[in-house]
């Protein structure tokens, strides 16, 4: 009876969680207009379902560059099947993704530390500050690519445990090529670090010269490649490549000088602990003595002899010590780029709390153990039961400050005021694109670009310096119809119309 009473005690709050987790990411879902990214993602996904062209992503009919399509094409599904919902559909892609990379750090997990354990991992990934309380309630491409990166992850160690490089070259790849569809070069830094330093360290680097990995190399090269040949018939490939390279590299300059780059050599690390908080202090518990200690000699050993006795007979700490050189490893980058948000590194989560949890549940002695382990089950239950209260009593009242709420409101009257006649953006005029993608839904069409000539009888938006522009340049005056803001510049965009020239 003592036991049964323990153990309800001690999984009760993992069952209240896993009642909990679906109004948790659901409540309000799409109450919150169009924010930070999503407006972007869904504007080129809006644009492949009116133009029917999947293969070379446009915004404004223009070629948009920073981001392959594999996203915009899970987004416009999702949108297309949404019944007017473009909020919820923007953001449902994300918390699927979730759920499922939730899913993935639990089945490898379990693999190696038994089910407990995979629940506490998987709930530890949903519940970290960072992702409960923002990423997972918009609609963006990183929750999915984070997803992938770690399954890449899991493919590796699993398969070099088993001495099984075939399907560890080929299986990472692939993933590889999902990831550069997905999000472009970022996903090979990750390949060639992971590759790199869990071949050093299992003493196989020879591998990286071997036929399975020429063959996982080659896979990687059709997969992309095909969708290469495809975009190479209607634009530059090459371009596109090259745009997705600067966007990469722009992660690696502040803008703010050498100051700003030690600035964030100093802040990245406290800066990512509290982002990831409360899990982000299991790592942090690796520094404590009694845990550090024999973490870092089983560390040593199996770093210097794979076929250590101690590892095998324990293969946890062999894989905790994968883990967390993929972290330090893969961390390391980052904290040398400037332009580093936390969205960027959510798959170096999961290998730094298992490593944490790996040394907390294993050497901090059966006491604390066991008692984390019923810390955390109701920890994860109350940050759920927080965020349902976000939910019901944040969402709304912010969704009303937001200033893309008022965008909203004024494409939608744009939307009305114009009817079926066409809508053009006045040349190079930056327009947010939350006004362009709420305006191109409820129009059914796409708000093309205008850079020669202007119409009586059609309707065109204009920032600041464009409209001031045509004053001193038209010879008919346009008329001021509505306006709108620009958020980022804080400045007014116009929606005008020429007059008709008299008879």
């Amino acid at each position: 009876m003592i036991i049964e009473n323990f153990r309800l005690r001690h999984h009760l709050p993992l069952w209240l969680a896993g009642v909990l987790i679906v109004p948790a990411l659901l409540i309000h879902l799409g109450r919150m207009p169009l924010t930070s990214d999503e407006p972007t993602r869904a504007l080129v996904s809006l644009e492949m379902l009116l133009s029917g062209n999947y293969i070379t992503p446009t915004i404004a009919g223009e070629f948009y560059y920073n981001k392959p399509p594999l996203y915009n094409w899970i987004l416009a599904m999702f949108i297309h099947y949404s019944d007017g919902i473009p909020e919820f559909a923007v953001r449902m892609p994300a918390v699927l993704s979730l759920l499922g990379f939730a899913a993935s750090v639990f089945l490898f997990t379990r693999r190696y530390w038994g089910k407990t354990e995979g629940i506490l991992a998987a709930l530890m990934l949903v519940t970290c500050g960072r992702i409960l309380f923002w990423d997972s309630m918009l609609g963006l491409i990183d929750l999915l690519y984070s997803w992938v990166t770690f399954a890449s992850f899991a493919i590796i160690i699993n398969n070099l445990l088993k001495n099984n490089f075939l399907r560890l070259f080929v299986g990472s790849w692939i993933l590889a090529a999902v990831g550069f569809m997905l999000k472009g070069i970022p996903s090979f830094l990750f390949q060639g670090i992971s590759l790199f330093v869990l071949m050093l360290y299992a003493r196989q680097w020879k591998r990286l010269f071997s036929w399975h990995h020429l063959t996982g190399i080659a896979t990687f090269i059709l997969l992309v490649g095909t969708y290469a040949m495809l975009y190479s018939r209607e634009n530059s490939f090459s371009q596109y490549v090259q745009v997705l390279w600067d966007q990469s590299a722009q992660r690696a300059s502040s803008g703010k000088g050498p100051m700003g780059y030690i600035s964030h050599l100093l802040l990245f690390h406290p800066r990512m602990l509290y982002h990831f908080l409360p899990w982000s202090l299991l790592p942090v518990a690796l520094f404590l003595p009694a845990i550090r200690k024999p973490m870092l000699k089983h560390f040593t050993k199996s770093t210097s002899d794979p076929n250590n006795d101690s590892s095998q007979n324990d293969p946890r700490d062999r894989v905790a010590s994968m883990l967390l050189l993929l972290f330090i490893a893969n961390i390391s980058v980052y904290w040398l780029s400037p332009a580093t948000i936390p969205r960027y590194i959510l798959m170096l989560a999961p290998p730094a709390f298992v490593a944490g949890l790996h040394g907390v549940t294993k050497y901090a002695g059966i006491k604390a153990s066991t008692r984390f382990r019923g810390i955390a089950g109701w920890m994860i239950t109350g940050l759920l039961a927080a965020r349902i209260l976000v939910n019901v009593l944040w969402i709304p009242p912010r969704a009303e400050m937001l200033a893309e709420n008022r965008q909203k409101k004024d494409a939608l009257e744009m939307a009305a005021i114009t009817g079926n006649r066409p809508v053009r953006v006045v040349g190079s005029s930056w327009i947010d694109h939350v006004t362009l993608v709420y305006l191109t839904r409820a129009k059914g069409e796409i708000i093309r670009r205008e850079k020669a000539s202007f119409e009586s009888g059609v309707y065109y938006l204009a920032d600041q310096q464009r409209y001031n522009s045509l004053l001193k340049t038209s010879a008919e005056k346009p008329d001021i119809i509505k306006t709108t803001l620009i958020r980022h510049q804080q400045e007014t965009a116009y929606l005008i119309m020429f007059k008709p020239s008299p008879p």
